[in-house]
């Protein structure tokens, strides 16, 4: 609460206490849009942002566990799209897609996603760059690169990333409001709007659902400390 009142850009929040395995605690303060009344709860759903990048390396990682995929293996037998400088593709493995240790700089082309770009293309481009270290050596934050987790996904279980990470993630652990695209949060029944200085409340970009392994993930405080308690 503190928090809230310290930052003029929030005006929700929702918090859930997880101790020893259990959920113990939740709760949702403030409002789902300022000035409307409608208070958060533990049903409301948050965009994750970049916390979804969590939930797609534990798939990657499910389907290594299963053989399907080699985490030590060269991302370009999984990805097709990606495309590195000098084809460091056949060098850098799934492990360093993952770990965001590909060699390039730091959000390589966001501001071409931002602009409206198709992030598989922009992932083909990133040949164009220059490394700023051989792949495996260095860390610089990903986002189209590190969708490449969201095709690799789609192209071993043959279904839509969204599909598969609700099967194979979501329903075992019983979270009910997963889901990852922009039209599974706004069809919530309370979802939090994003909202800026002043508490200005702010339109609800699709730019990060399009690279889904990314920024695509949506939950409610419930389902967030049910991954928290599966993660353990």
């Amino acid at each position: 609460l503190r928090q809230m009142a310290e930052r003029p850009n929030m005006v929700g929040l929702a918090v859930g206490i997880v101790e020893n395995g259990r959920i113990t605690f939740l709760s949702g303060y403030g409002e789902t849009i300022e000035g409307s009344g409608e208070r958060v709860t533990a049903d409301t759903v948050f965009r994750w942002a970049s916390v979804s990048k969590g939930v797609a390396a534990t798939m990657v990682a499910k389907l290594a566990e299963q053989g399907k995929v080699n985490l030590n293996g060269p991302v370009a037998s999984y990805v097709p799209t990606l495309k590195l400088p000098a084809a460091a593709e056949y060098r850098a493995t799934v492990g360093d897609m993952l770990s965001h240790r590909l060699g390039l700089y730091r959000n390589a082309y966001d501001n071409k996603l931002e602009e409206g770009q198709d992030p598989h293309m922009l992932r083909q481009s990133l040949s164009e760059l220059n490394l700023i270290c051989p792949p495996g050596t260095c860390w610089s934050y990903q986002n189209i690169a590190y969708d490449g987790a969201s095709e690799l996904v789609e192209t071993i279980v043959q279904q839509p990333y969204e599909r598969a990470v609700r099967q194979m993630l979501f329903n075992p652990i019983g979270m009910t409001s997963g889901s990852v695209s922009q039209q599974g949060l706004m069809s919530s029944s309370s979802w939090a709007r994003p909202h800026g200085a002043g508490r200005k409340q702010l339109e609800d970009s699709d730019t990060y659902y399009k690279v889904p392994a990314d920024g695509g993930g949506n939950r409610n405080i419930k389902d967030k400390a049910r991954w928290m308690s599966a993660e353990r």
